[in-house]
C-alpha cells in the first residue's frame, strides 16, 4: 500500500534537489524526515526524475486502492446474496468473479450454481472459458457490476431521497 509519504516522495522526487529542500524545509521535521528516506530510496534505485514514472505509480497505487476496497466490499457479501446475483450470469462472469480473489463464499456458491437447474451456467461451461485478465480495470468492473446487482447502488453513487450522484 502507497503511503501518503511515498506519494509525497514520488511527487517530490520529480522537482529540482533546490525546490525538493525548500518544500521539505516547510514540513514538521518528522514528515520530512520519512519523506527524505523514501526519496533517498527512489535515489538508490536510480529512478530517473521523470513525471511519466510518477504519474503512472500514483494512477496504478490508486487503482489498487479502488480495486482493494471493492473486493473488502464482495468479500462482505453472503453465500445466498453472491448465489442470487449469479446465478442468472453466464459461466464466463460467474468464473471472473470467482476467480478474481479468494472469496470465502466461492465454493458455496459454486457448489449451489452447479447444483441448481442453472442450465446457462452448464451449458456455457463446455463452450466458453472464464476471462484471465491480468488487468484490474476488467475485474473492477466485474467487481462494480456485481456489487451494484446485490446492492441495487452503483458503487461510488450517493442516493439522496431518491436522487443519485457520483461521489
Amino acid at each position: 500500500m502507497m503511503t501518503d509519504y511515498k506519494k509525497a516522495a514520488l511527487l517530490l522526487h520529480e522537482v529540482s534537489s533546490e525546490d525538493c529542500r525548500w518544500l521539505l524545509s516547510k514540513l514538521p521535521r518528522e514528515a520530512a524526515a520519512e519523506i527524505e528516506k523514501y526519496i533517498g530510496e527512489l535515489n538508490s534505485l536510480g529512478i530517473p526524475r521523470d513525471k511519466n514514472i510518477v504519474t503512472n505509480a500514483l494512477k496504478q497505487a490508486e487503482e489498487i486502492t479502488i480495486e482493494r476496497d471493492l473486493i473488502n466490499k464482495v468479500n462482505r457479501f453472503s453465500v445466498d446474496e453472491v448465489y442470487c446475483a449469479l446465478n442468472d450470469e453466464s459461466f464466463c462472469f460467474v468464473e471472473t468473479v470467482v476467480s478474481a480473489f479468494d472469496w470465502a463464499w466461492a465454493a458455496a456458491v459454486k457448489k449451489m450454481l452447479t447444483k441448481s437447474n442453472n442450465l446457462k451456467f452448464r451449458k456455457d461451461s463446455a463452450d466458453i472459458k472464464p476471462l484471465k485478465e491480468k488487468d484490474s480495470k476488467i475485474r473492477v468492473i466485474v467487481l462494480e457490476s456485481l456489487i451494484e446487482k446485490i446492492t441495487g447502488v452503483q458503487p461510488g453513487v450517493v442516493v439522496i431521497d431518491g436522487v443519485g450522484g457520483k461521489t
